[in-house]
């Protein structure tokens, strides 16, 4: 019998190919591009064929990146496994993995290591990883090494960052009350950061003790309640979430995905305890954002639910107030 059967994807003199038929004369494959060709078998038997399908469909690929000596190997390995999660096609189990390969004159290698199941996705797939690993790279500030790194991409310089940053915080309905020194003072400690298309910016369920501002692009709110997940809302350029686990050390409530590229201001909790201090009017403003927004949600799914939630009031701001005080020890 034959070493594959119709359907099984093949590696074939250093190619993916996919069996389409068999005939007792020759058989008939196709490549990643629909390209169909033939191979008479007495020329098979001689050549060297790797089954991806079996002994089962799932298997390993690999994909190396080389980036610059100075950072941390472990900063990149986790950067790198970061890039898989949430790519449609890629296994969760066995778990991705990422490995320090060589070191050599332009750089330091790494391989990831991840399994799949369907080779027909196989190009799609890598595509998706590698343009993760741009923006995860992008956000750590992980250069990749490149002969041309003289030529590369330039960053707007920090005092143009810091204007935007200034500009969309000032922006901000939450942040009224502070004084433009104390505008000033959160955006030196904010961080600015791309996100891809179709990439998770925070996810519900996980911990966060920052809040975010979108400075550029469309994401999308999404909320799990008992096992159902409903898209709860739009955020445009200037809106601000992830204010509840900012504000109370709660797991982040809901999950928000980037629609388009988008760009995100993140303001880090111990930024806005200086200001809290500062500003006791600040935390009761804050805690009226927060309410509502829950009472949004709260709509979205009492729709969903053809039922109705009773709205968050006066005691349910005064206990959002209770924790935010506890939370940054005010």
């Amino acid at each position: 019998g034959h070493a594959f059967k119709v359907s099984d994807w093949l590696i074939l003199q250093g190619q993916p190919v996919q069996v389409v038929e068999i005939t007792w004369r020759s058989t008939r494959f196709r490549n990643n591009d629909d390209v169909s060709f033939n191979v008479p078998n007495s020329q098979l038997a001689k050549e060297t064929i790797v089954n991806l399908c079996f002994p089962t469909r799932l298997h390993a690929v690999r994909l190396r990146v080389t980036v610059d000596a100075t950072a941390p190997p472990n900063f990149v390995k986790d950067a790198l496994v970061t890039c898989t999660a949430a790519v449609p096609g890629v296994h969760p189990a066995p778990a991705p993995a990422a490995y320090l390969t060589a070191f050599d004159e332009s750089g330091i290698t790494y391989e990831l290591k991840f399994w799949i199941d369907d080779d027909r996705l196989y190009q799609r797939i890598m595509d998706a990883v590698r343009t993760n690993c741009w923006y995860e790279f992008d956000r750590r500030r992980i250069a990749f090494s490149v002969p041309v790194r003289l030529l590369g991409r330039s960053r707007p310089k920090n005092t143009e960052r810091n204007g935007l940053i200034v500009n969309l915080l000032s922006a901000q309905p939450l942040f009224a009350l502070l004084s433009a020194d104390q505008i000033q003072l959160l955006a030196a400690e904010a961080r600015w950061m791309r996100f891809g298309r179709g990439e998770t910016i925070i996810r519900q369920g996980s911990p966060g003790d920052s809040m975010f501002i979108l400075g550029a692009g469309t994401a999308h709110v999404f909320s799990e309640r008992d096992g159902r997940e409903l898209r709860v809302g739009e955020l445009q350029s200037g809106d601000c979430f992830g204010e509840l686990s900012f504000l109370t050390g709660d797991p982040r409530s809901a999950t928000v995905n980037a629609c388009e590229d988008c760009e995100v201001v993140e303001i880090p909790k111990h930024a806005m305890g200086v200001l809290l201090r500062q500003q006791p009017a600040l935390a009761e403003a804050l805690s009226e954002t927060l309410v509502q927004r829950q009472n949004a949600i709260q709509k979205h799914f009492a729709r969903a639910e053809a039922g109705s939630r009773i709205p968050l009031g006066a005691e349910e701001k005064e206990g959002l107030l209770r924790r935010l005080r506890a939370f940054f020890e005010l």
